[in-house]
């Protein structure tokens, strides 16, 4: 069993739930007691017999056994409930004060929910936005790139183009840096220089340019 956790809210708003349970709004089953003047060991009772008859998944999810310290600085033990945990313990509450604190409380749960589905929507927005700026900018860097390889291309020489050619030609074939110097009769520092403008144009020796 846990210690009581902090609101997350201030009870002094008016608000009846001020905890949360799982990421879930959640109420505590001493203010349900509070609320509908009834003995807190009673709810604790009615929370048991609850537990009793539903599965325990649903038990895990929507009922939370917690500790507080009372005025003596005693623990006693405590529950926090969610949405569908307070429906089910508060369907037996009857009586007008009852009906007035059931609508208090769902119109409660209701606006939580609706802030929370409004803050995942303004989340999911920006996520989208970023993305969009993400790949804007690498469709800029990838242009960029091209245009300075495209340069550098049209600044080689009509000889240095043609060993290009050869040089990715001999690479798809699976020749080696070293293979290709020696077949070509060239340099191999020249070759590598060469796989390096084949990459910036991002031509299909891609995939085994600067291999030994």
């Amino acid at each position: 069993m846990t210690s009581f956790p902090s609101p997350f809210v201030s009870p002094s708003d008016g608000n009846p739930i001020t905890y949360t349970l799982n990421g879930q709004p959640a109420v505590s089953s001493q203010d349900v007691a509070l609320h509908f003047q009834k003995k807190h060991k009673e709810i604790l009772r009615d929370i048991g017999r609850i537990c009793s008859m539903c599965p325990k998944s649903f038990n895990e999810r929507n009922f939370a056994p917690v500790e507080y310290s009372d005025a003596k600085g005693e623990n006693r033990p405590c529950y926090l409930l969610t949405r569908d945990a307070f429906s089910i313990l508060a369907m037996g509450f009857t009586g007008k004060a009852a009906i007035l604190w059931k609508l208090r409380y769902i119109e409660a749960f209701n606006a939580l929910e609706k802030a929370a589905l409004e803050n995942l929507s303004a989340q999911v927005i920006a996520a989208r936005r970023e993305a969009l700026t993400l790949e804007r900018d690498a469709e800029k860097t990838r242009q960029t790139a091209l245009a300075e390889g495209a340069s550098i291309c049209l600044a080689l020489s009509p000889l240095m183009q043609a060993r290009l050619k050869k040089v990715l030609a001999y690479r798809r074939r699976g020749f080696s840096q070293r293979e290709i110097s020696a077949v070509i009769n060239l340099h191999r520092r020249t070759v590598r220089e060469l796989e390096k403008v084949a990459l910036s144009l991002g031509l299909e020796a891609r995939h085994a340019a600067l291999q030994r």
